[in-house]
């Protein structure tokens, strides 16, 4: 027979098993929710960036040439012959945010915190950018990519 003090260690350890289940599942609902909320942000910037980004060439014309021009124009109001180079630069600038978007939002998704190493995907990302913004003034100065009648007015 169990006397009183066997009977309230029972009941002590039972309802400890108990606050420990609902401590376990707790933590499971916010990792499942933190978990879930990353992907989605993720999801998110990634979509941004890739609309920013040098791998969507069919949007430079809906996002990355008006963020560009809008820069200029900014510029413009200090400097007024520095409008084509720093549609240049604003456009360079939008493709690079592009990439880093990307790469954020796909370290959301598919990477824990601590797997991330932020300063060498920001470089390889401007990196890429800077590049491909290079090639395209390339092109662009060889006329082997013609530059709209309608930008080049805007000056």
């Amino acid at each position: 027979m169990l006397n009183n003090h066997d009977n309230e260690k029972t009941v002590n350890t039972y309802i400890n098993r108990q606050v420990l289940v609902i401590k376990k599942s707790y933590q499971s609902i916010v990792h499942l929710l933190v978990s879930h909320w990353c992907k989605l942000r993720g999801s998110l910037l990634m979509g941004i960036g890739y609309m920013l980004s040098p791998l969507s060439w069919w949007n430079d014309v809906f996002f990355n040439l008006p963020i560009a021009l809008l820069f200029a124009y900014l510029i413009s109001w200090i400097k007024p012959g520095w409008f084509f180079q720093f549609t240049i630069i604003g456009y360079w600038l939008s493709n690079v945010l592009g990439i880093a978007m990307m790469q954020v939002g796909a370290m959301d998704m598919f990477f824990d915190a601590e797997k991330r190493n932020l300063k060498r995907d920001l470089f390889l990302g401007l990196g890429g950018s800077t590049l491909y913004t290079i090639v395209v003034t390339i092109l662009v100065y060889w006329h082997i990519l013609e530059v709209p009648d309608f930008l080049l007015e805007l000056q």
